[in-house]
Formats: C-alpha cells, structure tokens, sequence
C-alpha cells in the first residue's frame, strides 16, 4: 500500500499511514475523491472529529499499466475495482488492485496484463462468460 503523512490539527508530531482505498470516481462538484488511510492509534490521540492535513508522495511510474478510468467497475459495498477483458469474443470479469490516478486514466497494480483488451464502453450491463463483438480494438 501507498503510504501517507497526516498532520493533524492539535498534535504536534506528524503520523504515518497506509491508503487503503482510493475511489475510482470522482465527486465533481467538490473536484474531491473519497480516500481511506490507515494509521495506528495505540495511545488513543486520534478521536472523532478532528481534522488533518494528508500529504501523498508522487512517485513518476514510466513503466506503469494505465486505463482509462471509465472501465473500472466500483463495488462500493467491498471497496474492490473489476474490469472487462475480452478474450476470443468472449467477456471476462478481472479484480484489478489499482494504483495511481491522473485526470482520465488509472494505473493498474495486478490483474491485467499489458495487451490485453479492456472494454470502455457498455461494460455496466456485461455479465462474465457473455460473447461480445469488439466494435473499437
């Protein structure tokens, strides 16, 4: 997992955590995305309420496995990501672990591999194992 500085409003030391989750959708009137950080608490200083600054290292990944963001599948209910990926005409449902986002694409960590064709359109209403025709390769 990423990790992350928090600075938080009335402690004086800065923590570290881990992001967690990262949405793949972004809430356009606010230009914001809801993120997850784990971050130990064993002393008990973090409560409710309280607010705090997150800063997350940029990393530059020049050989990253990027898609567009539009393909991924968001379960909110078990924070995990899937895609469609056409093999011999036929669809098929991929968990991908997601990295990095930047404006229109998503890096992908795992569960695709470089070449393989995802499906940008029209994948809301695919179910897995159905034969499709590729329109756009």
């Amino acid at each position: 997992h990423q990790q992350a500085r928090i600075e938080i409003d009335g402690i004086d030391t800065a923590m570290s955590g881990s992001i967690t989750f990262i949405s793949p959708t972004l809430q356009a009137a606010r230009r914001t995305a809801s993120v997850e950080v784990r971050i130990d608490n064993p002393e008990g200083r973090l409560r409710p309420g309280m607010f705090a600054k997150v800063t997350v290292p940029i990393k530059v990944q020049t050989d990253a496995l990027l898609i567009p963001r539009i393909s991924l599948i968001e379960d909110a209910n078990t924070k995990t990501q899937t895609i469609f990926v056409i093999e011999e005409n036929v669809s098929r449902r991929r968990a991908v672990e997601i990295g990095l986002l930047q404006g229109g694409v998503v890096e992908v960590l795992s569960g695709l591999m470089e070449g393989e064709a995802v499906v940008t359109a029209g994948q809301h209403s695919l179910k897995d194992g159905e034969k499709v025709r590729v329109v756009n390769p």
